[in-house]
Protein backbone atom coordinates (compact mmCIF):
# COMPACT_ATOMS: atom_id res chain seq x y z
CA UNK A 1 0.00 0.00 0.00
CA UNK A 2 1.45 3.43 -0.75
CA UNK A 3 2.23 5.06 2.07
CA UNK A 4 0.67 9.05 2.21
CA UNK A 5 2.89 11.40 1.86
CA UNK A 6 3.40 13.70 5.27
CA UNK A 7 2.49 17.75 4.79
CA UNK A 8 5.50 19.99 4.81
CA UNK A 9 5.29 21.75 8.43
CA UNK A 10 5.43 25.74 8.57
CA UNK A 11 8.26 26.64 10.86
CA UNK A 12 10.65 30.01 11.59
CA UNK A 13 12.47 29.36 8.64
CA UNK A 14 9.65 29.00 6.45
CA UNK A 15 8.15 32.22 8.22
CA UNK A 16 11.27 34.05 7.49
CA UNK A 17 11.83 32.91 3.51
CA UNK A 18 8.10 33.96 3.03
CA UNK A 19 8.18 37.32 4.06
CA UNK A 20 12.11 37.71 2.94
CA UNK A 21 10.95 39.31 -0.63
CA UNK A 22 8.63 42.11 1.31
CA UNK A 23 11.20 43.17 3.97
CA UNK A 24 12.67 46.60 3.32
CA UNK A 25 16.44 45.48 2.85
CA UNK A 26 16.19 42.15 1.43
CA UNK A 27 19.53 40.95 1.80
CA UNK A 28 20.92 37.89 -0.03
CA UNK A 29 23.68 36.80 2.24
CA UNK A 30 21.16 36.36 5.02
CA UNK A 31 18.41 34.43 2.83
CA UNK A 32 21.20 31.97 2.07
CA UNK A 33 22.65 31.71 6.03
CA UNK A 34 19.02 31.19 6.97
CA UNK A 35 17.97 28.74 4.27
CA UNK A 36 21.12 26.23 4.65
CA UNK A 37 21.65 26.62 8.09
CA UNK A 38 19.08 27.90 10.24
CA UNK A 39 19.55 24.64 12.99
CA UNK A 40 22.95 26.17 13.58
CA UNK A 41 21.82 29.31 13.95
CA UNK A 42 18.94 28.65 16.58
CA UNK A 43 21.73 26.64 17.86
CA UNK A 44 24.21 29.92 18.24
CA UNK A 45 21.52 31.99 19.54
CA UNK A 46 20.65 29.41 22.11
CA UNK A 47 24.17 30.40 24.00
CA UNK A 48 23.67 33.96 23.32
CA UNK A 49 20.85 33.78 25.27
CA UNK A 50 22.25 31.21 27.77
CA UNK A 51 25.08 34.25 28.86
CA UNK A 52 27.41 33.05 26.39
CA UNK A 53 27.75 35.94 24.12
CA UNK A 54 25.65 39.47 23.02
CA UNK A 55 24.05 40.10 19.63
CA UNK A 56 26.18 42.71 18.20
CA UNK A 57 24.90 46.39 17.23
CA UNK A 58 23.20 46.50 14.33
CA UNK A 59 23.57 48.91 11.42
CA UNK A 60 21.62 52.43 11.20
CA UNK A 61 19.88 52.68 7.57
CA UNK A 62 17.51 54.70 5.62
CA UNK A 63 14.87 53.76 3.48
CA UNK A 64 12.29 55.92 1.88
CA UNK A 65 9.63 56.91 3.02
CA UNK A 66 8.17 59.23 0.11
CA UNK A 67 10.06 61.49 -2.56
CA UNK A 68 11.31 63.77 0.26
CA UNK A 69 11.86 61.81 3.75
CA UNK A 70 13.52 58.83 5.12
CA UNK A 71 12.35 56.23 7.41
CA UNK A 72 15.45 55.27 10.03
CA UNK A 73 15.61 51.64 11.02
CA UNK A 74 18.01 48.94 10.90
CA UNK A 75 19.58 46.35 9.57
CA UNK A 76 19.61 43.62 10.87
CA UNK A 77 22.39 40.52 10.57
CA UNK A 78 21.64 36.63 9.54
CA UNK A 79 21.72 35.91 13.31
CA UNK A 80 19.98 38.98 14.80
CA UNK A 81 17.14 38.78 12.03
CA UNK A 82 16.64 34.68 12.70
CA UNK A 83 16.38 34.69 16.05
CA UNK A 84 13.28 37.46 15.93
CA UNK A 85 11.44 35.16 13.67
CA UNK A 86 11.97 32.57 15.51
CA UNK A 87 10.97 34.07 18.37
CA UNK A 88 8.29 35.24 17.45
CA UNK A 89 7.00 32.56 15.46
CA UNK A 90 7.21 30.20 18.97
CA UNK A 91 5.08 32.91 20.64
CA UNK A 92 2.42 33.00 17.66
CA UNK A 93 -0.17 31.99 19.77
CA UNK A 94 0.00 34.88 21.79
CA UNK A 95 -1.02 37.28 19.28
CA UNK A 96 -4.53 37.04 19.48
CA UNK A 97 -7.36 38.34 17.93
CA UNK A 98 -9.08 41.17 19.19
CA UNK A 99 -11.66 40.29 21.68
CA UNK A 100 -14.97 42.25 20.82
CA UNK A 101 -16.64 42.96 17.05
CA UNK A 102 -17.23 46.82 17.89
CA UNK A 103 -13.48 47.08 19.26
CA UNK A 104 -11.01 45.77 16.26
CA UNK A 105 -7.51 45.67 15.34
CA UNK A 106 -6.13 44.49 11.92
CA UNK A 107 -2.64 43.62 10.44
CA UNK A 108 -0.62 41.40 11.76
CA UNK A 109 -0.80 37.58 13.44
CA UNK A 110 -1.24 34.11 12.54
CA UNK A 111 -4.50 32.00 11.46
CA UNK A 112 -4.13 28.61 10.83
CA UNK A 113 -0.53 28.37 11.31
CA UNK A 114 0.31 30.83 8.84
CA UNK A 115 0.97 34.63 8.57
CA UNK A 116 -2.35 36.88 7.61
CA UNK A 117 -1.68 38.07 4.49
CA UNK A 118 -1.62 41.91 5.39
CA UNK A 119 -3.76 43.33 2.02
CA UNK A 120 -6.52 41.20 3.26
CA UNK A 121 -5.99 42.43 6.63
CA UNK A 122 -6.14 45.71 5.37
CA UNK A 123 -9.23 44.98 3.12
CA UNK A 124 -10.92 43.70 6.15
CA UNK A 125 -9.63 47.06 8.03
CA UNK A 126 -10.65 49.21 5.28
CA UNK A 127 -14.61 47.64 5.08
CA UNK A 128 -14.68 47.80 8.90
CA UNK A 129 -14.06 51.72 9.15
CA UNK A 130 -16.81 52.19 6.18
CA UNK A 131 -18.72 50.30 8.12
CA UNK A 132 -18.41 52.48 11.09
CA UNK A 133 -18.92 55.52 8.52
CA UNK A 134 -22.50 54.04 8.04
CA UNK A 135 -23.58 52.92 10.65
CA UNK A 136 -22.62 56.32 13.09
CA UNK A 137 -22.74 59.81 12.82
CA UNK A 138 -19.15 61.29 13.73
CA UNK A 139 -15.90 60.05 13.52
CA UNK A 140 -12.27 60.37 14.42
CA UNK A 141 -8.97 59.61 13.03
CA UNK A 142 -5.31 59.72 14.04
CA UNK A 143 -2.00 57.84 14.45
CA UNK A 144 0.97 57.46 15.97
CA UNK A 145 3.86 59.60 15.36
CA UNK A 146 7.21 58.05 14.24
CA UNK A 147 5.86 54.90 16.01
CA UNK A 148 8.29 52.42 15.88
CA UNK A 149 11.14 54.81 16.21
CA UNK A 150 9.33 56.43 19.19
CA UNK A 151 8.52 53.02 21.09
CA UNK A 152 10.51 52.48 24.45
CA UNK A 153 12.76 49.24 25.11
CA UNK A 154 11.38 49.00 28.68
CA UNK A 155 7.50 48.95 26.91
CA UNK A 156 8.34 46.32 25.18
CA UNK A 157 9.55 44.00 27.26
CA UNK A 158 7.07 44.84 30.08
CA UNK A 159 4.41 43.87 27.29
CA UNK A 160 5.93 41.11 26.05
CA UNK A 161 6.35 39.67 29.65
CA UNK A 162 2.65 39.93 30.15
CA UNK A 163 2.02 37.51 27.12
CA UNK A 164 3.43 35.15 29.41
CA UNK A 165 5.29 33.15 26.52
CA UNK A 166 5.60 29.33 27.50
CA UNK A 167 9.08 29.42 28.27
CA UNK A 168 9.82 32.03 30.58
CA UNK A 169 13.17 32.29 29.35
CA UNK A 170 11.79 33.94 25.91
CA UNK A 171 11.31 37.08 28.38
CA UNK A 172 14.55 37.35 29.17
CA UNK A 173 16.08 36.49 25.56
CA UNK A 174 13.54 39.48 24.54
CA UNK A 175 14.92 42.41 26.43
CA UNK A 176 18.56 40.77 25.81
CA UNK A 177 17.89 41.54 22.02
CA UNK A 178 16.50 44.40 22.22
CA UNK A 179 18.91 46.09 24.46
CA UNK A 180 21.87 44.47 22.73
CA UNK A 181 20.99 45.24 18.83
CA UNK A 182 20.51 49.15 19.58
CA UNK A 183 23.74 49.17 22.08
CA UNK A 184 21.97 49.68 24.76
CA UNK A 185 19.85 52.48 23.69
CA UNK A 186 16.02 52.36 24.99
CA UNK A 187 14.32 54.32 22.13
CA UNK A 188 14.76 53.95 17.91
CA UNK A 189 15.09 49.66 19.34
CA UNK A 190 12.37 48.08 16.84
CA UNK A 191 13.37 47.48 13.24
CA UNK A 192 10.83 48.07 10.55
CA UNK A 193 9.85 46.31 8.03
CA UNK A 194 9.92 42.49 9.44
CA UNK A 195 6.92 40.40 9.89
CA UNK A 196 7.40 39.56 13.44
CA UNK A 197 8.76 43.28 14.06
CA UNK A 198 4.90 44.20 12.47
CA UNK A 199 3.40 41.60 14.66
CA UNK A 200 4.71 43.27 17.98
CA UNK A 201 4.62 46.45 16.86
CA UNK A 202 0.40 46.11 16.17
CA UNK A 203 -0.21 44.04 19.40
CA UNK A 204 1.84 46.76 21.40
CA UNK A 205 -1.19 48.91 20.85
CA UNK A 206 -4.01 47.08 21.72
CA UNK A 207 -4.20 48.93 24.85
CA UNK A 208 -5.99 51.90 22.95
CA UNK A 209 -9.25 49.39 21.85
CA UNK A 210 -9.19 47.29 25.08
CA UNK A 211 -9.24 50.37 27.46
CA UNK A 212 -12.64 50.97 29.51
CA UNK A 213 -12.33 54.80 29.78
CA UNK A 214 -12.52 54.63 25.74
CA UNK A 215 -16.38 54.76 25.25
CA UNK A 216 -16.71 54.95 21.56
CA UNK A 217 -19.28 52.79 19.90
CA UNK A 218 -16.78 51.50 17.54
CA UNK A 219 -12.94 51.19 17.36
CA UNK A 220 -11.24 50.00 14.07
CA UNK A 221 -7.15 50.11 13.98
CA UNK A 222 -4.55 48.83 11.94
CA UNK A 223 -1.07 49.17 13.18
CA UNK A 224 -0.98 52.97 14.77
CA UNK A 225 -3.83 54.04 12.38
CA UNK A 226 -6.81 54.41 14.74
CA UNK A 227 -10.25 55.13 14.14
CA UNK A 228 -13.05 56.20 16.78
CA UNK A 229 -17.12 56.42 15.59
CA UNK A 230 -19.59 57.09 17.20
CA UNK A 231 -23.05 59.29 16.97
CA UNK A 232 -21.85 62.06 19.73
CA UNK A 233 -19.36 64.33 18.92
CA UNK A 234 -18.29 65.18 22.84
CA UNK A 235 -18.01 61.74 23.21
CA UNK A 236 -15.19 61.03 20.50
CA UNK A 237 -13.44 64.48 21.66
CA UNK A 238 -13.30 62.69 25.61
CA UNK A 239 -11.57 59.49 23.91
CA UNK A 240 -9.19 61.09 21.74
CA UNK A 241 -7.69 63.14 24.86
CA UNK A 242 -8.13 59.63 26.75
CA UNK A 243 -6.11 58.49 24.08
CA UNK A 244 -3.62 60.60 23.94
CA UNK A 245 -2.99 60.21 27.49
CA UNK A 246 -2.63 56.82 27.19
CA UNK A 247 -0.23 57.05 24.57
CA UNK A 248 1.52 59.56 26.29
CA UNK A 249 1.98 56.89 29.07
CA UNK A 250 4.18 55.41 26.83
CA UNK A 251 5.90 58.22 25.60
CA UNK A 252 4.17 58.27 22.27
CA UNK A 253 2.33 60.74 21.03
CA UNK A 254 -0.10 61.62 18.06
CA UNK A 255 0.96 63.19 14.32
CA UNK A 256 -1.48 66.28 14.49
CA UNK A 257 -1.42 66.68 10.87
CA UNK A 258 -2.98 63.11 10.14
CA UNK A 259 -6.13 63.86 12.95
CA UNK A 260 -9.05 64.63 11.20
CA UNK A 261 -12.77 64.42 12.06
CA UNK A 262 -16.18 64.51 10.27
CA UNK A 263 -16.25 64.14 6.30
CA UNK A 264 -15.41 61.09 4.57
CA UNK A 265 -12.84 58.92 6.29
CA UNK A 266 -9.23 58.52 4.93
CA UNK A 267 -7.01 55.88 5.26
CA UNK A 268 -3.89 57.50 4.16
CA UNK A 269 -1.56 55.88 6.46
CA UNK A 270 -2.82 52.10 6.14
CA UNK A 271 -2.29 52.62 2.11
CA UNK A 272 1.61 52.43 2.72
CA UNK A 273 1.06 48.81 2.43
CA UNK A 274 -1.03 49.33 -0.83
CA UNK A 275 1.92 51.47 -2.10
CA UNK A 276 4.64 49.02 -1.30
CA UNK A 277 2.61 46.22 -3.66
CA UNK A 278 2.32 48.84 -6.31
CA UNK A 279 5.93 49.30 -6.67
CA UNK A 280 6.93 45.92 -6.71
CA UNK A 281 4.24 45.69 -9.46
CA UNK A 282 5.60 48.50 -11.35
CA UNK A 283 8.92 47.00 -10.83
CA UNK A 284 8.15 44.04 -12.55
CA UNK A 285 6.48 45.99 -14.99
CA UNK A 286 9.30 48.00 -16.20
CA UNK A 287 11.40 44.63 -16.62
CA UNK A 288 9.10 42.96 -18.49
CA UNK A 289 8.76 45.43 -20.97
CA UNK A 290 12.81 46.55 -21.17
CA UNK A 291 13.89 42.96 -20.93
CA UNK A 292 11.42 42.20 -23.94
CA UNK A 293 11.16 44.94 -26.34
CA UNK A 294 12.27 43.39 -29.66
CA UNK A 295 9.72 42.87 -32.08
CA UNK A 296 6.73 43.24 -30.13
CA UNK A 297 4.14 42.72 -33.14
CA UNK A 298 4.97 39.54 -33.56
CA UNK A 299 1.73 37.13 -33.53
CA UNK A 300 3.09 34.19 -33.36
CA UNK A 301 4.78 33.79 -30.61
CA UNK A 302 4.35 34.54 -27.01
CA UNK A 303 5.91 38.03 -26.42
CA UNK A 304 7.65 37.68 -23.09
CA UNK A 305 9.49 35.08 -21.51
CA UNK A 306 9.08 34.49 -17.62
CA UNK A 307 12.87 33.08 -16.99
CA UNK A 308 14.06 35.19 -13.74
CA UNK A 309 10.87 37.15 -13.07
CA UNK A 310 9.10 35.89 -9.91
CA UNK A 311 5.71 34.37 -9.80
CA UNK A 312 3.14 37.02 -8.25
CA UNK A 313 2.63 36.54 -4.65
CA UNK A 314 -0.97 36.43 -3.20
CA UNK A 315 -0.86 40.01 -1.68
CA UNK A 316 0.02 41.31 -5.07
CA UNK A 317 -2.65 39.65 -6.93
CA UNK A 318 -5.09 40.50 -4.22
CA UNK A 319 -4.50 44.33 -4.51
CA UNK A 320 -4.58 44.09 -8.66
CA UNK A 321 -8.11 42.22 -7.80
CA UNK A 322 -8.97 45.12 -5.58
CA UNK A 323 -8.02 48.27 -8.66
CA UNK A 324 -10.64 46.18 -11.17
CA UNK A 325 -12.93 45.91 -8.49
CA UNK A 326 -12.56 49.23 -7.70
CA UNK A 327 -13.72 50.31 -11.37
CA UNK A 328 -12.41 53.66 -11.67
CA UNK A 329 -8.80 52.54 -13.27
CA UNK A 330 -6.88 55.06 -14.52
CA UNK A 331 -4.65 54.36 -18.15
CA UNK A 332 -1.40 54.02 -15.76
CA UNK A 333 -3.04 51.29 -13.47
CA UNK A 334 -4.76 49.14 -16.48
CA UNK A 335 -1.45 49.01 -18.33
CA UNK A 336 0.28 48.09 -15.42
CA UNK A 337 -2.31 45.38 -14.92
CA UNK A 338 -2.76 44.22 -18.16
CA UNK A 339 1.08 43.83 -18.36
CA UNK A 340 1.62 42.10 -14.76
CA UNK A 341 -1.23 39.89 -14.90
CA UNK A 342 -0.57 38.15 -18.63
CA UNK A 343 0.11 34.69 -16.50
CA UNK A 344 -3.52 35.08 -14.98
CA UNK A 345 -5.69 36.50 -17.49
CA UNK A 346 -8.63 34.07 -16.08
CA UNK A 347 -8.64 35.44 -12.53
CA UNK A 348 -9.02 39.07 -14.66
CA UNK A 349 -11.48 37.54 -17.67
CA UNK A 350 -14.73 39.10 -16.48
CA UNK A 351 -13.22 42.19 -15.69
CA UNK A 352 -12.01 42.81 -19.17
CA UNK A 353 -14.74 44.38 -20.75
CA UNK A 354 -13.98 47.31 -17.79
CA UNK A 355 -10.71 47.71 -20.22
CA UNK A 356 -12.57 48.07 -23.62
CA UNK A 357 -15.53 50.37 -22.50
CA UNK A 358 -12.66 52.69 -20.76
CA UNK A 359 -9.44 52.13 -23.04
CA UNK A 360 -11.27 51.41 -26.63
CA UNK A 361 -7.23 50.92 -28.21
CA UNK A 362 -5.90 48.68 -30.24
CA UNK A 363 -4.26 45.97 -28.59
CA UNK A 364 -0.74 46.76 -30.54
CA UNK A 365 -0.74 50.11 -28.54
CA UNK A 366 1.75 49.94 -25.43
CA UNK A 367 -0.58 48.06 -23.56
CA UNK A 368 -1.11 45.43 -26.13
CA UNK A 369 2.49 44.61 -26.96
CA UNK A 370 2.80 42.37 -23.48
CA UNK A 371 -0.23 40.33 -24.13
CA UNK A 372 -0.14 37.04 -24.54
CA UNK A 373 -1.81 36.04 -27.40
CA UNK A 374 -4.64 34.15 -25.42
CA UNK A 375 -5.26 37.46 -23.19
CA UNK A 376 -5.12 39.86 -26.70
CA UNK A 377 -8.02 37.36 -28.46
CA UNK A 378 -10.02 37.97 -24.72
CA UNK A 379 -9.20 41.41 -25.39
CA UNK A 380 -10.51 42.21 -28.08
CA UNK A 381 -13.33 39.93 -27.92
CA UNK A 382 -14.43 42.62 -24.79
CA UNK A 383 -13.74 45.41 -27.24
CA UNK A 384 -16.33 43.84 -30.45
CA UNK A 385 -18.84 44.27 -27.91
CA UNK A 386 -18.00 47.23 -26.21
CA UNK A 387 -20.92 49.85 -26.47
CA UNK A 388 -18.34 52.27 -26.78
CA UNK A 389 -16.90 50.05 -29.99
CA UNK A 390 -18.67 52.08 -32.35
CA UNK A 391 -17.83 55.53 -31.53
CA UNK A 392 -13.68 54.65 -31.79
Amino acid sequence: MKKKSKQATYSSREFFLDDFPRTLFPLDTNKILIERGAAEIIAYTDDLVSGKGSFLPQRRVYANKDALHLRRTVKLDAVAEFFLYDLVYRNRTRFRKPHAKKRQHFGYRFEDGKPISPSRSYSDFKAAVWTGTFETEEFTSFDVSAYFNGVYHHDLHAWFAALRPEDPQDTIAFGKFFREINAGRSLDCLPQGLYPAKMIGNDFLRFIEESSMIRADRIVRFMDDVYLFDNDARVLQSDFAEAQRLLGLKGLSVNASKTRTGGVPSTDEADEQIGQLKKRLLKRRRYLILSHYEDPFDDDVDLIDDEGVAELDDDEIEFILSLLTAGNLSEDDAELILVVMRDHVDQIEEHLGLFARGFPISPRTSMGFVLTRKTRTRWQESFWRSPVRAST
